[in-house]
């Protein structure tokens, strides 16, 4: 998780929660444990309670900023698979528009099918992204 350091990186991070936001609700809800992730990744990045009201109202006013570096990619996909996770179930939609979400963070199709399980793998045995991080990106090589 990248912290805020310039107001690119603050868009940046907006921009990932709002992601987060969709990925959530796709199910048709938005449950307690998806909102307590969301806002542990928020709070924990440097998003206020007042960006996080802004996300939550008005999503569209939020523009959408590509992460600049594979290990962003790869940060911002591994939220983004633990959220999908967070209930014990990964729905067909969810994982759908969690690949379509890889595909536009800049990750290519073929790296989208490798990198998503070797997450979700990471995931369940309980490695923080911190560890499992650097070895994924050998996955763009």
């Amino acid at each position: 998780m990248h912290k805020i350091n310039s107001e690119r990186d603050r868009m940046k991070q907006m921009s990932h929660i709002r992601n987060l936001w969709a990925l959530a609700i796709t199910d048709g809800s938005f449950d307690n444990q998806e909102k307590e992730l969301v806002f542990e990744i928020a709070i924990n990045s440097g998003i206020t309670a007042a960006e996080l009201k802004q996300i939550d109202q008005n999503p569209a006013s939020i523009p959408y900023i590509k992460p600049d570096t594979n290990e962003e990619r790869i940060d911002q996909l591994y939220d983004l698979v633990l959220l999908m996770m967070v209930n014990k179930e990964i729905e067909q939609n969810e994982l759908s528009l969690c690949k379509t979400m890889a595909i536009n963070l800049g990750i290519e199709i073929s790296v989208v099918n490798r990198l998503i399980p070797a997450i979700i793998e990471s995931i369940s045995k309980g490695v923080k992204p911190q560890f499992c991080i650097p070895d994924m990106l050998s996955l763009f090589d």
